[in-house]
């Protein structure tokens, strides 16, 4: 027998929708918390604990719930208390492959590892799994796709600022040895520029951005974007610094270390940082003002919840349907 049955919400008290009170006794019972909460005016729905249901469901009741009270929806499928180990377990995926490109030329610069060998080995097979994985529109795909969006406009960005010094023939442009290093030194100049190039924008430039993306969903970041990006960024130049100055054959292998170099590769890096920020920023800007755009919900009459098959134990949660 159906269980229908109005229930109050508010932003004080959690919203409980599942099965009869003798269900809680169940083990495979499930129970969704929405609660509505209110921070520096945007409103934002943070789902709770789910048992034995999977995150898609989850999210389309709590959707579905917020929609019967009229609380607007941003729709977070990071940072919200829906963790499994599935999620989890995708999420370092994520953080690896996104971290990968940067990393391996670190290794190849103190010896650890050959970018050549890395690449075919390590980095490709990563990013092939992160790729099927949003291509299958997993829970966390959202977010990488925009981070890797900022992260491209950001280092197109950066390469506003650099490129002029290497056209002058200021500074030497080292982007294609590291298309050489891929390429095992075989080929024509001009693949060494284009796997560099490749290499920097869809490996370095998208992972870095993906990387801040998942970090912010992961730590719950609601703010100040801007300045923490470029906080980020400057951390990332560190460790370029690092690299070059600590490497044995760092400087060789890399750029000399000069006062031209230092401030162009720092000035790049910030306004990397700024670019990724902002971007970061319009995001977030754009979906909370869709989620206060979403049409006016009926407030009169006696709201009930048609309980779902779905919501029997042993089944996985489905939709939940509105009674007029």
């Amino acid at each position: 027998m159906e269980n229908q049955r109005a229930v109050q919400a508010s932003p004080d008290r959690p919203l409980e929708l599942g099965h009869d009170d003798v269900g809680w006794t169940r083990r495979r019972q499930r129970l969704v918390e929405f609660r509505p909460a209110y921070s520096e005016g945007e409103p934002c729905v943070h789902p709770g604990r789910v048992y034995g249901g999977g995150l898609g469901g989850a999210s389309n009741l709590v959707e579905k719930a917020a929609h019967l009270y009229g609380v607007p929806v941003i729709t977070q499928p990071l940072g919200t208390r829906l963790w499994a180990p599935w999620s989890t377990g995708r999420i370092a995926l994520f953080a690896v492959a996104a971290g990968l490109p940067v990393l391996s030329i670190s290794a190849h610069v103190f010896g650890v590892m050959a970018i050549h060998w890395a690449a075919l080995h390590v980095v490709l097979p990563t990013l092939l799994v992160a790729l099927v994985l949003v291509l299958a529109g997993v829970p966390e795909a959202t977010v990488v796709k925009k981070g890797a969006a900022a992260g491209l406009i950001a280092v197109a960005a950066y390469d506003c600022t650099r490129l002029p010094f290497v056209l002058l023939g200021l500074w030497h442009d080292f982007i294609p040895r590291v298309g050489g290093w891929v390429a095992v030194d075989e080929g024509p100049p001009t693949l060494h520029a284009v796997l560099g190039y490749t290499w920097r924008y869809f490996g370095n430039g998208m992972g870095i951005g993906v990387f801040f993306f998942i970090a912010c969903a992961v730590l719950r970041v609601r703010r100040h974007f801007v300045a923490i990006a470029v906080a980020y960024a400057v951390f990332v130049w560190s460790g370029l610094m690092a690299t070059v100055v600590l490497a044995t054959h760092g400087q060789k292998l890399l750029f000399a270390i000069t006062p031209l170099s230092v401030s162009v590769s720092l000035a790049g890096h910030l306004v990397y940082g700024l670019v990724l920020g902002l971007v970061k920023d319009r995001f977030e800007r754009r979906d909370a003002a869709a989620a206060s755009s979403s049409p006016p919900v009926r407030t009169g009459g006696r709201h009930r919840l048609r309980k779902h098959s779905a919501w029997r134990p042993g089944v996985a949660p489905g939709p939940v349907d509105l009674l007029p």
